[in-house]
């Protein structure tokens, strides 16, 4: 499986797993067991074994197949833990969405938090998409934003590729990190969220020309087709306006987050204010209203 003992270290330490709960994970890690085999491996006894066993089933780490006696597997690993760790973020964020909403009530107060990083760009977009029930983006220029990007894994990577080739990227620090970001939004808009993204004409040109050139016409087409099938399937908005805009900006209920690329490095100001978001708000309806639906224009562009 090409899993070392620093990757199951990491997994330990940074999602709370205990030493046996790892011992039961490096067991299955050269095939499926039944629950007998993995006592032995791992050195558990079998009464105290499920206990173990359970946990990583309700984590989603593990499988159970078949009838009794039935076996255990971890197949698809990294899809597993990259579940696995979503679900732990939702959790904190849902946690501290409650407790911060509980201390407004009691003092209305508004907080400003700057962001100097790349994985701090990334924290800040999926805490917000996480908590909220609708995010409008506007997309710095030269950039897209994950929504337009194929839903296919496979298809995903090849673009994500080709893009990190010719420009920089505010969140590409991984394909890890990216698939989980790109998961993060595809289980957003499937769960029912509301997302409405503006984008530079120009830059989503460049971007679709990009993949048809690169990638061939099958595959464009593909791409073309699938985001056309998301507008329509899920609460999904997409425009497009003839403008150059500096810098990213994220939306949600009460929260505005501004960040751009200087030198490299990726900047930005998260505004926790609800005030402030209506007037971010505000601008971006506007905008909406110098805007094309993408929708229209992606039609057009097949018909080429």
């Amino acid at each position: 499986m090409g899993l070392g003992n620093k990757f199951f270290d990491e997994l330990k330490k940074r999602c709370g797993l205990s030493e046996k709960h790892v011992l039961v994970i490096k067991s299955l890690r050269n095939g499926d067991l039944p629950a007998k085999k993995i006592s032995a491996r791992a050195n558990i006894p079998l009464g105290r074994l499920y206990e173990y066993l359970n946990e990583l089933l309700y984590y989603g780490l593990i499988e159970k197949k078949g009838k009794k006696p039935c076996a255990y597997s971890i197949e698809n690993m990294g899809e597993k833990v990259r579940n696995f760790m979503k679900k732990r973020f939702d959790n904190v964020v849902s946690d501290e969405k409650v407790i911060l909403d509980m201390l407004q009530k009691k003092e209305e107060t508004e907080r400003i938090e700057i962001t100097s990083t790349k994985e701090e760009f990334i924290y800040t977009q999926l805490k917000m998409l996480s908590s909220c029930k609708k995010m409008y983006t506007l997309t710095r220029y030269g950039s897209i934003p994950f929504i337009v990007y194929p839903s296919r894994y496979e298809e995903f990577l090849k673009l994500r590729k080709e893009v990190a080739k010719v420009r920089p990227m505010l969140a590409y620090s991984s394909h890890e990190m990216s698939m989980m970001v790109n998961r993060a939004y595809i289980d957003a808009y499937k769960g029912g969220k509301s997302l409405t993204a503006i984008i530079a004409k120009k830059s989503f040109d460049f971007h679709l020309q990009l993949a048809r050139k690169n990638l061939g016409e099958e595959f464009f087409v593909s791409m073309v087709k699938d985001l056309l099938e998301r507008i329509k399937k899920y609460n999904i908005k997409i425009y497009l306006l003839n403008e150059h805009f500096p810098m990213q900006i994220f939306i949600n209920e009460d929260t505005a987050y501004l960040s751009m690329i200087h030198e490299g490095g990726t900047y930005g100001t998260v505004i926790y204010s609800k005030n402030v978001r209506e007037i971010y708000m505000h601008m971006y309806e506007e905008m909406i209203q110098r805007s094309q639906p993408a929708e229209k224009y992606l039609k057009e562009v097949l018909k080429q």
